[in-house]
């Protein structure tokens, strides 16, 4: 009586079969797959070999769900990140979002350093308030 089986095989009325399922690690059926093995991508029950350059893991072939750190993700390719203080870059080297205390000016994070600001459009002029403070020529008071 199977309790475990090997790689590549899986637990059928008490016996282990082989699964037919191709790169895959780990079958719940003979050709359903449930864990592939490195460098591919579970995708309906098969895995897809996953040739974005910097992907961690696709959701289809060649569409990237998610990039390795220091790259972002951008209509299913990754993108290099490199921008200081920067979440997400919507193209090579160039921001979308900032890390928080940060303002995103012309694709680059500046640090905010008026008092009570929520975004700086420079770095010593604020553009928005945190909440309970109003704006005056660039402050927060």
């Amino acid at each position: 009586m199977c309790h475990t089986c090997a790689t590549g095989y899986f637990i059928s009325s008490n016996s282990c079969l082989q699964c037919l399922a191709t790169n895959c690690q780990l079958c719940s059926a003979q050709d359903v797959c449930q864990t592939c093995v490195s460098g591919y991508s579970l995708v309906s029950g098969s895995c897809v070999q996953c040739n974005v350059a910097d992907c961690q893991l696709c959701n289809a072939a060649n569409v990237c769900q998610t990039c390795f750190s220091g790259y972002s993700l951008v209509s299913g390719t990754c993108v290099q990140c490199s921008v200081a203080n920067c979440q997400s870059c919507s193209t090579t080297n160039v921001c979308q979002t900032c890390a928080p205390a940060f303002s995103l000016v012309s694709g680059a994070c500046i640090s905010c350093s008026v008092s009570n600001c929520q975004t700086c459009n420079t770095a010593n002029v604020c553009q928005t308030c945190v909440s309970g403070y109003s704006l005056v020529n660039g402050n927060c008071f």
